[in-house]
């Protein structure tokens, strides 16, 4: 190549989305911390190099960066939106014909040093690429810069011509070398460039090596201290050995010291190597043998580790001394890089508690929005971690860094030990201001949802995700709009409330049970705890036990996904004398919880006796809605129904089904539900009394008939060739893993997926009327204590009205809810169909919501009605970012809860007395359910479209969310499955290393095994 070079910067794709489409940027109009904006980095770099000419090709928001930059030559790419690079070249193709050239993005920001590489490169060779490594194993490296000769740009300039439009600039270049037109030559351009969204990429484009990155801090940083410190080369230690244990000894004299590696290859693009290489501590600074041989284990595993360099540096340090906490600071959310600080401390004496990954005695995770104003964070600690993170941000100018500290002495003076970038948080999309406004949104809401209501027993209530009809489990922490709007509209709107009044319980139909804070589910615990109160209990005695209930809660917070067992009483039972113990020191009187306990006598002996919510009422409505759904979808499913000649069609059909959902399968559903709890309470309570051993209770629930154990024989049945699959799917292939989820296939969208042939279990033995003989007779043999218990609950109930109400009561929640996920399932299908069949699209189907849906079937469409539901799920879409990045506690005391989260280590849910070691399976790692068979099976919630798991004989289940009453806790009991339910997001996080899982039920513990 000769000549001045010219630059063609790629500026059309997607850049910075705002949640305000009129706020939103290209990414050449990125401020960048330390940097500035990237288009002036870049022009900058070019023009440091040599290279004036640059023309820029624009699409998204271009009219912007016209604005930044009036006098830049552009080309316009008008369909930026659905073309790529290729597009965006054969827009330009006037500026390929110029030769040399160089073609970049504004994706990428380099040096001068990275211009002037590649530009030398080139002239041995038509092509000449700057890269940086693929974002994942098996991607393209990211091309930051190409030069190109005369033959370069022709074949650059043809490739693109020849599409598809939608090509990338690395898959243009790989084409190009591949097909042979030109010879290419390869320039790694390393720490000289960096991709913009990439912000551990962007800490390491100005951040040295460990050591020298500590230096620089030293004298600076005022919030916190930094140790002295020796550092020299491999290459320093392996020509003078003795000078630099002479440095040690002289700088940081006859104490205590750590040894450290401090590698090119360590805090590096694309991983931090974190531990990768080796650390001594507790070295004797006295000892120049001891000191020695450190450093000379440090130096020897670069080598064992593959990654020798004379270059590489050790770093020598006195040790902390009398460390009374240890840990790390990350200034974005690890993982999505969301704009949080995230604070991990393990007081212990290890300086490497937390970053070690050992066990830890009540972790605590603490995470501060990075809006939120320093002297608004309460806690002492978090502030002044806050505060030395803000400043260390300050001083190297990056905004994603990795902080090991250390609290030492009797005043825990702060410690900095490391500053790196942080190589795990992945690119936020949105901007920061957008996830700052949705949390003053949620501190607003959650203002008005703890206002004592009108109507309600009790004063100011709690937000929890996990209380009463268990959102966490059964939507996830951040559900589609669709889903959401699905479940509050067939469940928590109003029909649990007609549910529980239908039985005799308090009205609260004038609330619903769930909202949204910051697109999250959340229960009004208030109103739940209000609706499991007997209606006819005295008002003023209502609020103070519901008062009580709260208080408990707000001072209990692990308790929120088991208040029904541990914080307030939803029945009576053989054992109300606990509640005295429970409700008492929080201002409820035993005057107050005697009257209760006699209003729930009264309550819970007429559901028992069947003169409340009888079953047989319940269950003809449930065959009503049978019925209803056979005449809308026919006698088998969506799939196999011809569909409508009008689309629109399918819409109404799913609006007749959702309408009546509610009272004819959401109502019995609800009302069955809430008796088999009673029927379990009143089981439980009799083996805490010692009535029954805890034998007898398993033995009892394992012979009562149930849908899993139905589920399991069937699939028996189709592997030994009694049945055909095609049956089993008429009768359970409406099951989806995730309910309301119209993106989760179902059984039989996927057969192979949930019930392929490694799926199927040999038969499974059918119910046996001798084994539930036994285990009524187990009962039986407890009528004197029974009855003797009753007289003292005040409850009228004998073994066998309570045995005929728990074989009634238990196998008929769960045909309810097989009928009301059948019918659900069969409106998503239409729903589906429908999305699909107007060019929708199921994707944008999920982001809207179900109200939107609804209301156009009623009053019609309008012409531009699919433009307009697309333009509605973009913006969901976006929304959903924001959602999916907000942390907030489980349990929501106040709005200080928004700027300061406490993420404490979760209270397990136990199944079973078992003990079990085994891999685990990871079901929430990839499209296809990993194999559980033999295995700990590892999710982070499972609804009733998770029963498959059960015909693959699981060792074991682990789920984050979930309560002693929830769907998955009752399915594990049933068939004697060892679980631990609801072990909320620290044990989850600590089990996604683990090699094995052991599972020990009787002792109540889960463990990560390396």
């Amino acid at each position: 190549m000769s000549g001045a070079p010219s630059c063609l910067l790629i500026a059309s794709s997607r850049g910075q989305r705002r949640l305000d489409p009129n706020a939103s940027f290209p990414n050449s109009l990125r401020e960048l911390p330390g940097i500035g904006r990237v288009l002036d980095w870049d022009l900058a770099a070019l023009r440091e190099a040599g290279v004036e000419d640059v023309r820029v090709v624009g699409g998204y928001h271009m009219e912007k960066i016209v604005r930044a930059w009036p006098g830049l030559p552009m080309f316009f790419h008008a369909r930026w939106d659905a073309e790529g690079d290729a597009g965006a070249l054969t827009v330009a193709a006037a500026a390929l014909a110029r030769a040399p050239l160089l073609v970049t993005t504004d994706r990428c920001v380099f040096r001068p040093g990275a211009v002037t590489a590649v530009l030398a490169a080139a002239r041995a060779a038509e092509l000449a690429v700057g890269w940086i490594p693929g974002e994942e194993e098996g991607a393209l490296p990211e091309p930051v810069l190409v030069a190109c000769g005369e033959d370069g740009a022709r074949a650059l300039r043809e490739a693109a011509a020849a599409g598809p439009a939608t090509a990338s600039l690395a898959r243009l270049v790989a084409t190009v070398v591949e097909g042979g037109q030109v010879a290419a030559v390869d320039v790694p351009l390393g720490a000289e460039a960096s991709r913009v969204t990439r912000r551990h990429e962007l800490a390491r484009f100005v951040l040295g090596t460990k050591a020298e990155t500590l230096a620089r801090l030293a004298p600076v940083l005022r919030a916190a201290r930094i140790l002295p410190q020796v550092r020299f080369t491999v290459a320093d230690w392996d020509a003078a050995p003795a000078a630099q244990l002479a440095r040690v000894a002289g700088e940081l004299g006859q104490v205590s010291l750590v040894v450290r590696s401090a590698a090119l290859a360590e805090d590096g693009l694309a991983a931090s190597r974190a531990g990768a290489f080796t650390s001594v501590l507790g070295v004797d600074g006295g000892d120049p043998a001891a000191v020695a041989d450190a450093i000379g284990r440090v130096v020897a595993a670069y080598a064992d580790r593959g990654a020798a360099d004379p270059r590489n540096q050790v770093l020598v340090q006195p040790a902390v001394g009398d460390v009374r906490a240890a840990g790390v600071v990350l200034t974005r959310k690890p993982g999505d890089g969301a704009p949080y600080y995230v604070m991990d401390l393990d007081r212990s004496s290890r300086t490497d508690g937390v970053t070690g990954g050992g066990e830890r005695e009540a972790p605590v995770t603490v995470l501060v929005p990075r809006c939120t104003p320093q002297e608004a964070v309460a806690d002492p600690l978090a502030r002044r971690l806050v505060a030395c993170a803000r400043e260390l941000e300050e001083l190297v100018g990056l905004d994603a860094l990795d902080i090991e500290v250390a609290l030492a002495g009797p005043g825990e003076e702060l410690v900095v030990l490391q500053v790196r970038p942080l190589t795990t948080g992945g690119s936020f999309e949105l901007a920061d201001e957008d996830l700052a406004a949705e949390l003053g949104t949620a501190r607003a809401q959650i203002v008005r949802a703890l206002r004592p209501r009108h109507g309600l027993a009790g004063g100011a209530g709690l937000l929890g995700n996990m209380p009463d009809w268990n959102p966490a489990e059964i939507l996830g922490l951040a559900p589609r709009p669709l889903a959401f709007s699905l479940y509050r509209r067939a469940v928590t709107d109003r029909v649990w409330a007609e549910a529980r009044a239908a039985l005799g319980y308090a009205d609260a139909r004038h609330v619903p049970l769930v909202v949204g804070i910051a697109g999250r589910p959340y229960v009004q615990v208030q109103a739940s705890f209000h609706s499991l109160l007997p209606a006819d209990l005295d008002p003023a005695t209502a609020h103070r036990v519901v008062g009580a209930a709260v208080a408990r809660l707000r001072a209990r917070p692990e308790l929120h996904d088991k208040v029904e067992f541990e914080v307030l009483p939803a029945c009576a039972d053989f054992a109300f004398e606990r509640w005295t113990e429970a409700l008492g020191p929080h201002g409820a009187s035993a005057d107050e919880l005697r009257a209760c306990r006699l209003a729930h006598a009264r309550l819970t002996g007429r559901i028992v006796r069947g003169e409340a919510g009888p079953i047989p009422g319940e269950r003809a409505r449930l065959a009503r809605l049978e019925a209803l759904r056979r005449e809308v979808v026919g006698a088998s499913d969506v799939r196999a129904t011809p569909a409508p000649p009008d689309p629109w069609d399918d819409l109404e059909a799913a609006r007749v089904l959702l309408e009546r959902l509610g009272p004819l399968g959401t109502r019995p559903f609800a009302v069955l539900a809430r008796e088999a709890f009673v029927a379990m309470s009143l089981l439980r309570s009799l083996v805490a009394r010692g009535a029954l051993a805890p034998d007898d209770l398993d033995a009892l629930l394992a012979a009562v008939p149930n849908v899993a154990g139905d589920l399991a024989r069937r699939l028996g049945r189709v592997a030994g060739g009694d049945e055909t699959l095609e049956a089993f799917l008429r009768h359970a292939g409406h099951l989806r893993p995730g309910t309301y989820d119209v993106l989760t296939p179902t059984y039989a969208d996927a057969p192979e997926l949930y019930l392929g042939p490694a799926a199927l279990p040999g038969p499974v033995a059918a119910a046996d009327p001798e084994v539930l003989a036994a285990a009524r007779a187990r009962l039986v043999r407890a009528r004197a204590d029974v009855a003797r218990l009753a007289a003292e609950a005040g409850l009228e109930v004998d073994v066998d009205g309570l045995w005929h109400f728990v074989t009634a009561a238990i196998p008929a929640r769960e045909e309810a809810k097989l009928e009301f996920t059948r019918t659900l399932s069969s409106a998503l299908d239409l729903l589906g169909r429908f999305a699909d069949r107007i060019d929708l699209g199921r994707e944008a189907l999920a982001h809207l919501t179900i109200d939107e849906l609804l209301a156009v079937a009623v009053q019609g469409p309008h012409a531009a009605q699919v433009e307009e539901w697309r333009r509605i799920a973009g913006l969901n879409q976006k929304r959903m970012q924001l959602t999916r990045a907000i942390t907030l506690p489980d349990l929501i005391t106040g709005p200080e809860d928004v700027e300061c989260v406490v993420l404490r280590q979760a209270r397990p849910n136990f199944v079973t007395r078992a003990k079990v070691t085994a891999p685990p399976a990871f079901l929430d790692d990839a499209d296809d359910p990993v194999e559980p068979s033999g295995r700990v099976v590892v999710c982070r919630r499972a609804d009733p479209g998770y029963d498959w798991i059960f015909a693959r004989g699981v060792a074991g289940l682990v789920t984050q969310h979930g309560g002693a009453g929830s769907h998955m806790a009752i399915r594990a009991a049933e068939l004697g499955v060892p679980a631990a339910i609801g072990v909320g997001e620290l044990i989850y996080a600590r089990l996604r290393g683990a090699r094995l899982v052991r599972l020990d039920c009787a002792r109540e513990r889960v463990e990560a095994l390396p």
